[in-house]
Parts: structure tokens; C-alpha cells; sequence
């Protein structure tokens, strides 16, 4: 997506549409980067494997077996949900390569 709003952002017939696509992103890294109970978003990795995975990019969502910092509840089914508006934004300015893995 970053790679995508550099595109909007610079080119001659400027795109309105990159600022929604900078409010994805960073609704999406709001989610990924929230902040525990204990003010530590270390819990960022599991996050992270999640969405990694979702899009197809590794095989699995797991993180370092000796990493503590896992995030409490279903975080894959928060990440699904963190995803839908970029997602969307992606689907309709036809960026590829930004879709769940089928």
C-alpha cells in the first residue's frame, strides 16, 4: 500500500484518492501496533504474522517460540477485520497484489 500512495502521491495528474489511501494504512497500523494493557505494543509480531499470512506472503502465522509477547483473544480474526478497509480501498484503486490469499 505504501508503495501504491508514493505512486498517487507523485504523479503529474495528482490523486485525490492516496489521501484515503494513507487513512487505511494507517488505520491498519493503529491496529497492528496497539498498545497492551501493560503500554507495550511488542505484541506488533503476532500481528504482523497474521496479516503476513492472510495475504499469502508466508505459510503460517506462528512467531518465534521463545517470543513472549503474544496478543490475548483471536488476533487473527482482528487482523481479518483490521484488513477490510484497505482491502477495499485497494480493491477499488486497483492495486494489485493486495487481496486475501485464496
Amino acid at each position: 500500500l505504501i508503495c501504491a500512495a508514493k505512486k498517487y502521491w507523485r504523479k503529474a495528474d495528482f490523486d485525490s484518492r492516496v489521501y484515503k489511501l494513507f487513512e487505511a494504512f494507517q488505520s491498519l497500523e493503529d491496529s497492528v501496533f496497539r498498545l497492551d494493557e501493560k503500554g507495550s505494543a511488542a505484541g506488533y509480531k503476532q500481528s504482523t504474522a497474521e496479516i503476513l499470512r492472510m495475504l499469502g506472503v508466508i505459510d503460517t502465522a506462528e512467531i518465534h517460540p521463545d517470543c513472549p509477547d503474544l496478543r490475548i483473544g483471536d488476533e487473527q480474526a482482528r487482523m481479518r477485520e483490521a484488513l477490510l478497509r484497505p482491502m477495499r480501498i485497494a480493491e477499488r484503486m486497483n492495486i494489485p497484489f493486495y487481496s486475501f490469499a485464496s
